[in-house]
């Protein structure tokens, strides 16, 4: 059975693939390259799922304000199989 894909939600996918391919040039390991190239195929085979998958990939980001307070910033692109 496929995943129900709305049409507003292909700009989101489509983003997150995006963010596959541009973490996939920085400096990263190939295990974790190899790891973000897995997820990148499955957003790019929806609606079919993929089988097994339990992926994620992402950046946190934690940093200083000018007035010394404590930013945290993450994005995260994530598929689990359901439970």
């Amino acid at each position: 059975m496929n995943f129900i894909i709305r049409n507003e939600d292909w700009p989101l996918i489509k983003a997150a693939v995006k963010f596959g391919e541009w973490l996939r040039k920085q400096d990263i390991s190939i295990e974790q390259k190899e790891k973000v190239d897995k997820l990148i195929n499955a957003l790019n085979s929806l609606p079919k799922p993929t089988i097994g998958l339990n992926a994620d990939y992402g950046l946190h980001i934690l940093e200083k304000s000018p007035e010394g307070i404590d930013i945290d910033r993450s994005w995260y692109v994530c598929m689990y199989p359901a439970e």
